[in-house]
């Protein structure tokens, strides 16, 4: 009798004991959120994962959260609801904390982190707006450009130097209006300003012309370094005089590259020789084509009238190649000076000269606006 009454115990634990342990299938099975909170207005969906089981939704205070079939919690008002999902006898909660909607602070004014920006081509730039008062909660601002051409703005306040000049970005926040003048400058790189030079050589009495064309998308100040070498490659003399003020885009300059001179003002005789481009960007802004020339053989010489076309005062640079059957002679340059607007100076240019100093008479000649600046 003991015996069966002990075996009954047991039976009974054993059966208590399989009750309180969870499955692990009933472990696995979880509610997406315990916790949330949601501003007025504001829903969110829950889920039930780790079963296919179909749950039941309710909530414990409709009148703050309330739950559709299928787990969609929707904030009412203020204040704290339970949100409760039902699979069998099992329940999985989430606490629903529902605030109200903070009151709209307008905008009563506001400025930009920069009034004046200077960028180059390609360059990008960022213009950062002020609010007041600081917890303003409407802070939509509307971004244009004056000349999208120039700068581009997007809806950031990033701008992109598009091409040389100015614009005005401006900024509007609740009816207030903000500005920053944009001025975009060139892109200029030496290495591609050199790299765009085409030029050729001829050889004169002295030394050797340099027919040099600027094939770069900007106007650059130019520079000529000759180094000369004698038979066995090593440097011997050097000149670094050859100059162009301003050589725009597009156009052609003629300058002269004499021979190194030695203490008695003879020429150094040398084997061969290197020629050495640096620019860089002309602090002027250049109007060689608003100038013009016309030239007329004098006695012994060429007569040159200049002619400034621009409307503003203008510096120029003129030089010019003789020729005699088809072959250069000479060559000279001179600087006109200080032009009014829409004013004419007369500029002589002599006959070159031989080895004897006996004039030359060239049957033609070729007349070039070396640089010009706006003065």
């Amino acid at each position: 009798m003991k015996t069966i009454k002990k075996l009954l115990i047991c039976i009974m634990m054993v059966l208590s004991f399989s009750i309180i342990i969870p499955s692990q299938a009933d472990a696995a099975v979880k509610i997406s959120k315990t916790s949330v909170t949601l501003l007025k207005g504001q829903s969110i969906n829950l889920k039930i994962t780790g079963t296919t089981k179909k749950a039941t939704w309710s909530s414990n205070k409709k009148s703050v959260a309330t739950v559709n079939s299928k787990g969609k919690v929707t904030a009412k008002k203020k204040g704290t609801a339970t949100i409760i999902a039902k699979i069998g006898k099992k329940k999985y909660i989430c606490k629903v904390t529902v605030k109200t909607t903070p009151k709209a602070v307008a905008v009563e004014d506001f400025s930009l982190n920069q009034y004046y920006l200077t960028i180059k081509e390609g360059e990008t730039q960022k213009i950062s707006p002020y609010f007041y008062p600081e917890n303003a909660t409407d802070k939509t601002v509307k971004w244009s450009s004056s000349n999208s051409a120039v700068a581009m703005v997007d809806s950031n306040g990033v701008v992109t130097g598009k091409s040389m000049g100015e614009a005005v970005i401006t900024a509007v926040c609740n009816g207030l209006t903000a500005t920053c003048d944009v001025e975009v400058k060139r892109n200029f790189i030496e290495q591609d300003a050199v790299q765009n030079l085409s030029y050729t050589t001829y050889y004169i009495d002295g030394g050797r012309l340099l027919f040099i064309k600027n094939n770069y998308k900007y106007p650059m100040e130019l520079w000529v370094e000759c180094l000369f070498y004698n038979s066995n490659g090593v440097l011997i003399a050097k000149r670094d005089d050859m100059h162009c003020d301003i050589l725009e885009s597009g156009r052609e300059c003629v300058i002269v590259n004499w021979n190194a001179l030695d203490s008695n003002a003879d020429d150094i005789q040398y084997s061969s020789y290197k020629l050495n481009f640096r620019a860089s960007e002309p602090y002027d802004e250049g109007n060689a084509s608003m100038i013009s020339c016309q030239g007329h053989y004098g006695v012994d010489n060429v007569m040159v009238t200049v002619q400034n076309n621009d409307n503003v005062e203008a510096f120029p640079t003129i030089a010019i190649v003789f020729y005699k059957g088809g072959k250069i002679v000479g060559y000279d340059d001179e600087i006109v000076g200080r032009m009014m607007p829409n004013i004419t100076q007369n500029i002589q240019f002599d006959f070159p000269y031989d080895s004897e100093y006996n004039a030359i008479i060239p049957d033609d000649f070729k007349l070039y606006v070396n640089s010009s600046y706006r003065y």
